[in-house]
């Protein structure tokens, strides 16, 4: 069995979806959070001089989505066919598409007025846009059938990147019901956060703000 120490700050932000990935796994590891006030001691050591880093038995592995498809692979979530695999990876890139949008044009905005202004085209134009698209992906990987996942009919690290994804929205944006009108996306994250190691993480994850 592997020995993994997860470092990251004391958010869920980029590192959720690993400790998804290994929770969901059921995978031990250690996961070290590191506050704001340690981290400009700790920066000089790390690889990068960023988080996360994952230590995987003597190995130093970075960029977190580098590091999900290689624990995806490592424990069964990356898609059982190559065809499977692109189809994750594939998901995963767009879902960063939306989070990109989400950041520069909600998220990161200074302005409190305009700021507003872009929540609601966000919430009224672009997500339902993205998640539109999103279920015609789903569709597609699953022979024109609203079931399944985003890479076939099981789970993959691009349905637990959903996951994250949704819940890290739903936080900043303040809206429960941001799915409610897409069924088959909250289905999905449903059924990625009762996987059972997930299930437990969740019941004892520490509240943070992101």
């Amino acid at each position: 069995m592997p020995t993994y120490r997860l470092h990251y700050f004391t958010l869920r932000g980029r590192a959720e979806t690993l400790r998804y990935i290994l929770h969901g796994a059921e995978v031990p590891f250690e996961d070290i959070r590191v506050t704001f006030e340690e981290w400009p001691a700790l920066k000089p050591d790390t690889p990068l001089g960023q988080l996360p880093y994952l230590e995987a038995d003597g190995l130093v592995l970075v960029q977190s989505h580098s590091i999900a498809r290689y624990l995806a692979r490592k424990h069964g979530l990356a898609g059982r066919s190559p065809m499977e695999e692109y189809r994750a990876n594939a998901s995963v890139d767009f879902m960063m598409d939306l989070k990109l949008d989400f950041y520069q044009n909600v998220h990161l905005v200074k302005d409190e007025a305009q700021k507003a202004e872009n929540r609601k085209k966000f919430l009224e134009e672009t997500f339902p846009s993205f998640a539109q698209r999103m279920v015609r992906l789903i569709y597609t990987a699953n022979h024109e059938n609203y079931s399944g996942c985003f890479a076939g009919k099981e789970i993959t690290w691009a349905d637990i990147e959903w996951a994250t994804t949704a819940d890290l929205i739903m936080t900043l944006v303040k809206e429960t019901n941001l799915l409610a009108r897409f069924p088959l996306l909250q289905r999905i994250k449903r059924d990625v956060e009762t996987m059972p190691g997930i299930a437990r993480y969740l019941e004892t994850r520490p509240e943070t703000p992101f």
